[in-house]
């Protein structure tokens, strides 16, 4: 594949408490597939496995992932394990991995308006449709977060990739 940043395939994966959300984008507009899934039981194991999967399926260039390391990681200490296998994992295969913040996240995605996690999904849906089913409804105060949140958090940290690729 072409080491052009605008070409590549990018896996980005958004570990959370439920599961994991990801996306396999090749540029910002083209996004090839994406999930969210639940794991149970043993979670860092089976989500692991299913991560293997995906990287085999896809092959991807660069994997994008979260900076569970960076001290305002509000992740729960299981959640950073899994991040920390994750890139363990993609390094032992030879395969790239860029790590952002969720401050940068932020950052990078409030350029078009989106301030809170809520909107930054609303927009990812609007600028791609495929996902908007997915778009779990307004959370109330006294919910959990949807596990189909880390789908639309993995697609936050995809564009933050193409984004900061492009100002280098």
């Amino acid at each position: 594949m072409s080491t052009s940043p605008e070409s590549q395939r990018v896996l980005a994966f958004d570990p959370s408490t439920r599961g994991f959300g990801y996306v396999v984008v090749e540029s910002p507009q083209s996004l090839i597939e994406w999930g969210a899934r639940r794991t149970r039981g043993e979670k860092n194991p089976l989500a692991l496995k299913r991560v293997a999967r995906l990287i085999e399926s896809y092959g991807p260039d660069v994997i994008v992932i979260e900076d569970c390391v960076e001290k305002q990681c509000r992740r729960s200490p299981r959640v950073r394990r899994l991040a920390k296998d994750i890139i363990k994992s993609a390094r032992k295969k030879g395969i790239k991995v860029r790590s952002f913040s969720r401050r940068r996240v932020t950052a990078v995605l409030s350029q078009s308006g989106a301030l809170t996690k809520r909107q930054i999904a609303t927009t990812i849906a609007e600028q791609f449709p495929e996902l908007s089913p997915q778009l779990p409804p307004v959370r109330k105060p006294w919910k959990t977060e949807d596990y189909r949140m880390a789908l639309f958090d993995a697609m936050a940290l995809a564009l933050t990739f193409f984004s900061e690729s492009q100002s280098v």
